[in-house]
């Protein structure tokens, strides 16, 4: 188990004795939990600072620049190697706590463990939102959903996914690419054309007859047909010789 972590409005014994003296000056003390060592560190800055620690204490101690305000000027101040550790890895933390909170799940619960479920599983979306955003940059792709979309497409995808054997090979690329392209001329496909995931789940897409006589869905098909696919909600040329239905489905 490893911990860096800072204590906040916690004030240790030795707080009051610290206020007295001058910037950079630190205490310490360690105790073991569970047959492991935890160092309590508080350093005297602007203000104090209390942090708790399994791994790292106090050495090496290093020297950083503060400005004071009564000598007008910035000096060098002491400051132990575990605020160097938890300032040099805060950031990851607090870029996940804006991101959990810009869409989390709004569910109220008296129960203590579901508000914890809750929080794991935004966790959880926001770490596949960054693992998407990273591969389509290493992919050099500049389509990348944002946090909002890649949750509605990972809702829309989980509540009408099914089953799915990938195929052997190398997928074709055109019916997604046709969807995306349309999507950004502006037209409705790209608008309510569901997930890949959904498209290609092989499941419960069923022809249906439409009232109106409306056109293909699929991209680069211009006809115009009666039937769409009950599931995904799009009209496709479905019939002898037409192949829109099954490549929809399909790549």
């Amino acid at each position: 188990m490893f911990l860096a972590a800072r204590l906040k409005n916690v004030m240790l014994p030795d707080d009051s004795i610290l206020m007295k003296q001058p910037r950079g000056t630190t205490a310490h003390c360690i105790s073991k939990v569970l047959d492991t060592d935890i160092v309590a560190v508080i350093w005297k800055d602007t203000k104090i600072v209390s942090l708790l620690s399994t791994f790292t204490a106090i050495d090496p101690v290093v020297k950083v620049s503060r400005f004071d305000r009564k000598q007008k000027k910035r000096i060098e101040v002491d400051c132990p190697n575990i605020i160097q550790v938890y300032n040099r890895h805060m950031g990851g933390v607090d870029l996940l706590d804006g991101l959990l909170g810009r869409h989390k799940i709004k569910m109220r619960s008296r129960k203590w463990y579901m508000r914890v479920f809750h929080h794991l599983l935004d966790v959880t979306v926001v770490n596949s939102w960054l693992l998407h955003k990273r591969i389509q940059k290493q992919k050099g792709n500049n389509s990348v959903l944002s946090l909002v979309k890649f949750r509605e497409q990972l809702a829309l995808s989980l509540c009408k996914i099914g089953t799915y054997t990938p195929k052997r090979g190398r997928p074709t690329n055109d019916v997604q690419e046709g969807i995306i392209k349309k999507g950004k001329m502006g037209t409705k496909i790209g608008q309510h054309a569901p997930p890949k995931e959904v498209r290609t789940d092989k499941l419960d897409h069923w022809p249906i007859e439409s009232e109106k006589k409306t056109r293909c869905k699929n991209p680069g098909c211009k006809g115009f047909t009666f039937m769409m696919c009950g599931k995904c909600q799009i009209s496709l040329c479905c019939g002898k010789g037409l192949t829109c239905f099954t490549k929809w489905h399909t790549t």
